[in-house]
């Protein structure tokens, strides 16, 4: 059995097309990458391209291989909607258990490879999470490696939550974010 999926409500259509054999998304979806939700990996590529304001990928999701464990592929085309000048294509995967999530990504887009993992921890209303990535590109002095570390709580609809970031740039310079 399979099942498709369309919206467009907020102008950035997509479909999801999901069966026995897992998902593919195609449209305004987000790439594998995104899908290890480490906010170190986005600085990180966002020295690739003009901005992140809307992707537009095919995604592929894996059928469940094991409890907790979501796999994902996806490829962007140039220009895709998302300020990139190449083409762009990533592998992720996460995996949960017991309130510890653990993820993992790589994306290459035109000689640029970026590298990603981090993890986190939730329980009663409280998350804290650990992220690094790191962009290596064939472009002069636009190396870096990111480090994030964040923790948030919630209570009802209440969230109070902080991020801080480190950027190591090529040249050792260092950019702090909080």
């Amino acid at each position: 059995s399979a099942s498709l999926e369309a919206d467009d409500s907020d102008n950035d259509g997509y479909v999801t097309i999901s069966g026995a054999f897992g998902s593919v998304a195609m449209g305004d979806v987000a790439g594998a990458l995104d899908a290890v939700d480490g906010a170190a990996i986005g600085t990180a590529r966002d020295d690739l391209s003009a901005g992140q304001g809307t992707d537009a990928s095919v995604t592929y999701t894996l059928p469940a291989i094991a409890e907790g464990l979501t796999v994902k592929a996806s490829w962007s085309a140039e220009n895709g909607g998302n300020g990139a000048t190449a083409d762009a294509s990533s592998v992720a995967a996460k995996y949960s258990m017991s309130g510890v999530t653990f993820h993992v990504g790589s994306e290459n887009q035109d000689g640029a490879d970026i590298t990603g993992y981090g993890i986190s921890y939730s329980a009663n209303g409280l998350t804290i999470g650990y992220g690094f990535s790191e962009l290596d590109s064939d472009t002069a002095n636009a190396d870096n490696e990111v480090s994030s570390v964040s923790a948030g709580y919630t209570m009802g609809n209440l969230t109070l939550a902080v991020n801080t970031q480190e950027k190591e740039d090529e040249a050792g310079a260092t950019t702090s974010d909080i």
